[in-house]
């Protein structure tokens, strides 16, 4: 909404030529406000289009153009990338016990766990249902820079002892696989290496993290 207000100290006679000119005062008033409008609409279709609607993650659409991206530059970077596919142990018991509402809030609540223990430049995204993946580049010191996070992430989702007054036991299986710097790498191999290796990790006992 949009209020073109003129004041003045005396009394005057509006002309034709007054009325027109603040009839086009109102009409530009009006055009600006209507095109901020549609620049907002925009954007919000496109943060729908590549967030999460629950945790507000980048979505599976998002993840992958990201994926694609990191994979061209590691054609002529100096540092490795790894990708983490995550996935929650025992999330299918939290639903069939307490409900999807209480599995929407431990779906929320792990992924601001994992957004708050990477770092600034890493990409946290949720793919569907109770799978996540992380991007990580630029890392100096790959192995023990993965190290380093997974067990943090193990170690903050540990950590929370309750959802909502429950008492729960929050953990996932981690599957790690690393993008060599000067390599050539196609991101579907990457992503079934590390859903491979979160399997293997699962298999292992959960709660942990193989590097595939």
């Amino acid at each position: 909404m949009g209020t073109l207000c003129l004041v003045d100290d005396k009394l005057r006679i509006w002309s034709h030529e007054d009325l027109q000119t603040l009839c086009d005062l109102a009409a530009l008033v009006q055009s600006f406000i209507f095109s901020m409008e549609n620049v907002q609409y925009k954007a919000q279709l496109e943060y729908e289009a590549n967030h999460d609607a629950l945790t507000g993650l980048p979505n599976r659409r998002a993840f992958q153009h990201s994926l694609n991206y990191l994979i061209r530059q590691q054609k002529n970077a100096d540092r490795d990338m790894a990708l983490l596919f995550l996935d929650i142990d025992n999330f299918k018991n939290y639903n069939d016990t307490y409900g999807h509402e209480f599995g929407d809030l431990v779906l929320k609540i792990f992924g601001h766990v994992l957004r708050d223990n990477v770092r600034t430049q890493d990409i946290v995204a949720r793919l569907a249902g109770d799978e996540f993946t992380i991007l990580l580049h630029q890392l100096e010191h790959s192995e023990s820079d993965v190290n380093q996070i997974c067990n943090g992430l193990l170690a903050a989702l540990g950590s929370i002892e309750k959802v909502a007054g429950i008492p729960v036991v929050l953990s996932a299986s981690i599957g790690v696989c690393l993008g060599r710097a000067r390599q050539h790498l196609i991101p579907d191999t990457l992503m079934a290496r590390a859903d491979s290796a979160m399997y293997r990790a699962k298999q292992a006992g959960k709660g942990r993290y193989f590097l595939g």
